[in-house]
């Protein structure tokens, strides 16, 4: 007899399970989220060619919300569209020099909120994007904003948080062990007023 082989697949009723298993590998959300959107940059700005550090913008009280600002090669909205919308999806494939490679890292965010916005540039096209959870708890994107521009190619991820010392904490950890030059924390106007001298 011949052999009846049927291939693993995810049922589509199934996905809002695997999406929730997915978002909560991390043990430690906060520093993954850090680590996860800077790789992402600096993976980036090597495939551009750039050896610039990644600038980390850090949340305040008056502005809650965790950046990541890359000079890479940007996204256009069909790469936003195929590259947010799939788990498993890379633009890295099997290339064991980039940082990340099995597209789970850029919706590392859902381990922290339901919602977040990315803006891109690639040649001269800026594409802003909302990526939240829908009311079936199942991810989306929406392009909500296409725009010529002549800024340079790269990428903002913006992610809104509610526990500003734990980020402010993480960066400080991840920019000890990172290496040198890779990264710019600003903190200008940034530091809460539980940082302040004395």
């Amino acid at each position: 007899t011949g052999d009846d082989t049927t291939k693993m697949t995810i049922d589509p009723e199934g996905t809002k399970h695997i999406m929730h298993l997915l978002s909560s590998l991390y043990s430690n959300p906060i520093p993954a989220v850090i680590r996860e959107y800077t790789s992402n940059g600096l993976d980036a700005q090597a495939a551009a060619g750039i050896d610039a550090p990644v600038n980390m913008i850090l949340p305040s009280d008056l502005k809650p919300v965790f950046q990541v600002i890359d000079r890479g090669t940007g996204m256009t909205p069909d790469d936003l569209r195929n590259i947010y919308s799939r788990y498993g999806k890379s633009t890295k494939g099997t290339d064991m020099a980039q940082l990340g490679v099995y597209g789970l890292g850029c919706k590392a965010a859902f381990a922290i909120t339901p919602q977040f916005t990315v803006k891109t540039i690639k040649d001269g096209v800026q594409s802003v994007a909302i990526i939240k959870r829908g009311e079936d708890g199942v991810g989306e994107l929406t392009i909500v904003g296409i725009t010529e521009t002549d800024a340079d190619n790269g990428t903002t991820v913006s992610i809104p948080v509610d526990d500003i010392r734990s980020f402010h904490t993480g960066a400080m950890e991840y920019a000890y062990y990172a290496k040198p030059g890779s990264i710019v924390i600003d903190t200008k106007d940034s530091f809460p007023s539980f940082y302040t001298a004395g």
